[in-house]
């Protein structure tokens, strides 16, 4: 689907599809908690345990219908980081304001930590690209940051295996374990050259249930080596290429996120797909002939 999206925005005009995802995206999410809350109502009474700045709390972790409350919070991420891409130019005070407290809302929903981690460096991604000269250190080293995120996705938990006490073990809970559970993904699961199927793993001393929260773990695993070595490619290309600064702004937090959870591959989550796509994308007859034959498919 990520596929027929990107094929078939081709030549679209990147603020069209931004716009269009916007638009559908937060009548879609309204219109969900709207029915959720109609039907079940808002409750509290479902708690969890968890950490947060070294302090055990109980919290209520709201998803209102969704599959998970982080899934939730990453929808709204979604429609934030779009506000702030179209509204760039012109962002002031009240835009930053107005992002911030959504997000605040959000994580006082769903209690996702990563992802109020997450909105709050975008908030402040979103600012320094707004201010900064192309001239200065800042803007130069921003560049280089998916390729960084994409390096410790795979030194930090090989570091973890070694040395789990210490700062690792501080980052570690920080993350909500994210680091541990690569370790243990990468450990668990098949190498192979095309990908292998990651449902139903089983990791540490007690077997639970494995899953990896980094979208590179994951694409290493399920989608294998060729497309992991596609993926680093396009990430050191992307070191290499100029951008508009609110490009600069939605890859950079993409996979700032991607670094947390996995959905790198799904271009309505991973809005940065779009302008990669536009920067690298090869429209040929052959991409022609299938998106042809993909449609006569789906309206038979």
């Amino acid at each position: 689907m990520s596929y027929f999206a990107i094929l078939s925005s081709k030549n679209v005009e990147i603020r069209s599809i931004f716009k269009t995802i916007f638009w559908v995206g937060l009548i879609s999410l309204i219109t969900s908690i709207a029915v959720y809350l109609s039907v079940d109502g808002f409750s509290q009474s479902l708690l969890e345990s968890r950490q947060f700045f070294g302090i055990e709390v109980s919290v209520s972790k709201n998803s209102l219908g969704y599959s998970h409350a982080n899934m939730l919070y990453l929808l709204m991420f979604v429609l934030t980081s779009i506000y702030g891409f179209l509204k760039f130019k012109t962002l002031g005070v009240i835009d930053y304001v107005a992002i911030l407290l959504v997000s605040i809302a959000f994580f006082a929903i769903t209690f996702s930590r990563t992802g109020i981690v997450v909105s709050l460096a975008s908030i402040i991604i979103l600012y320094i690209l707004k201010r900064s000269n192309r001239d200065s250190w800042i803007y130069k080293a921003i560049p280089y940051i998916p390729l960084i995120l994409l390096v410790l996705s795979f030194v930090l938990p090989l570091i973890y295996n070694v040395y789990p006490n210490g700062i690792m073990h501080i980052l570690n809970r920080t993350l909500s374990d994210r680091i541990y559970y690569s370790a243990e993904f990468l450990r668990v699961a098949k190498q192979t050259f095309f990908g292998t199927d990651v449902h139903g793993l089983l990791g540490g001393e007690n077997d639970f249930p494995l899953r990896a929260d980094n979208s590179f773990v994951l694409i290493l695993r399920a989608y294998g080596y060729i497309n992991f070595i596609i993926l680093s490619f396009l990430t050191f290309k992307i070191s290499r290429q100029e951008f508009k600064k609110e490009e600069w702004y939605i890859i950079i937090i993409m996979y700032l996120y991607c670094f947390t959870e996995g959905f790198f591959v799904i271009a309505v989550q991973n809005v940065s797909l779009f302008i990669l796509s536009k920067k690298y994308f090869k429209y040929t007859e052959i991409q022609k002939n299938l998106l042809g034959m993909l449609w006569r498919k789906s309206i038979e």
